[in-house]
């Protein structure tokens, strides 16, 4: 039950239900380029309808997206992306350099910069050093002790006082990982 509670708490781990799915991730990338009706979605896809009716709902419902009537007759609508979509972009730019860094250089597209016309290469980059992420150590801080603190509550009944001692200090130095 706890480490479901230690679950929930990381962004990562909630993030997954919308984000770790593969029809919602190439629906943004639809959007991104400038896709936004269900038609459109469909060619470009090849999705079921069902399929994309479920995945267009839910990334409306996790509020990624907006719906926006363009027709009354026939009612057809067309989907916007909100702040919290737009925000997607950087993930889906380096999970496609990671696809073709990893998966095959093979590709049927190129991410130009419309003003220079050269090929983008994304990076992730600190906001606040302005050093690339990948090239630096990172520390994971648990910003919340009472996670730690549950784990070793949980442990400390069947413990005794050495191995809560070990256990203690075990703990502290899982938190302290590098990676």
């Amino acid at each position: 039950m706890e480490s479901t509670e230690h679950f929930n708490r990381c962004p990562i781990f909630r993030s997954l239900p919308v984000l770790g799915d593969a029809w919602n991730l190439l629906i943004l990338r639809e959007v991104f380029t400038g896709v936004s009706r269900f038609d459109g979605f469909r060619k470009n896809l090849g999705i079921a309808p069902t399929m994309l009716t479920k995945r267009l709902n839910l990334l409306i419902e996790e509020g990624l997206l907006e719906k926006h009537r363009y027709s009354e007759h026939p009612p057809r609508d067309e989907y916007r992306l909100t702040e919290a979509g737009r925000d997607t972009l950087p993930l889906l730019l380096l999970l496609r350099e990671w696809g073709k860094k990893h998966r095959g250089e093979q590709t049927v597209d190129r991410l130009l910069d419309a003003q220079t016309g050269k090929e983008i290469q994304p990076l992730l980059i600190d906001a606040v050093s302005g050093v690339a992420i990948s090239e630096r150590e990172m520390v994971r801080e648990m910003v919340l002790a009472s996670a730690s603190m549950m784990f070793m509550r949980v442990q400390r009944s069947s413990m005794s006082s050495r191995e809560w001692n070990s256990s203690s200090r075990m703990v502290t130095a899982l938190i302290s990982l590098r990676f």
